[in-house]
């Protein structure tokens, strides 16, 4: 009986660094969720975000946390899915810079342009929540995307955005739009296929 208690507490004590480890990573992803949270309201409150900006943004964070709740229903997040999650945490948190960054170049409207990228931004979500567009795929459209937002802050940085950099820009959102659609219709292709 001593031993099997023995057994017991020493096969608990060699469990206990895994579930505190577990712990650590669910909590770090926890603590993302919150920042991206509290940046958000922040930029409201300073008048930074707009609340159509702010309420996307509120959007793009509780879709994660309805993906981050489905793979944890699941078990557990894996190696893979934390790496995913954080990758897509990152993405907001560049996003919500974009948009910081942006109002301080107001004198550098681009409306035209910012209505593409948040139309292929919604057709990438979109996408995603149907399943015609995999995480995977996301990962990579999100970071085309990224991409593109990193190309126009540095043509804002000077505080003039020539015609050549906004048509550079306009082909970038082009040519990401195009990407979304061929994988939108590749999943359609693959899909009446069976």
């Amino acid at each position: 009986m001593k031993t099997r208690i023995i057994a017991a507490a020493l096969a608990a004590s060699a469990l206990l660094p895994l579930a505190a480890a577990h712990a650590q990573h669910e909590g770090g992803i926890a603590r993302g969720q919150q920042q991206v949270r509290d940046r958000i309201a922040q930029g409201v409150h300073s008048g930074a975000l707009t609340e159509g900006e702010a309420h996307r943004l509120y959007q793009r964070e509780r879709a994660l946390s309805w993906q981050l709740a489905s793979m944890e229903r699941d078990g557990g997040l894996s190696h893979d899915e934390r790496r995913r999650v954080r990758a897509q945490m990152e993405a907001l948190h560049a996003e919500i810079d974009h948009r910081l960054n942006n109002h301080r170049h107001a004198h550098v409207p681009m409306p035209g342009l910012q209505r593409r990228q948040e139309m292929v931004r919604q057709r990438i979500e979109d996408g995603v929540a149907s399943g015609s567009i995999t995480p995977r795929e996301a990962e990579r459209l999100e970071q085309r995307e990224h991409d593109v937002l990193r190309l126009q802050a540095r043509a804002q940085r000077d505080g003039v955005v020539t015609q050549e950099e906004r048509a550079m820009l306009r082909d970038q959102v082009a040519l990401l739009n195009d990407e979304v659609d061929r994988m939108i219709s590749n999943h359609r292709r693959v899909y009446y296929r069976r």
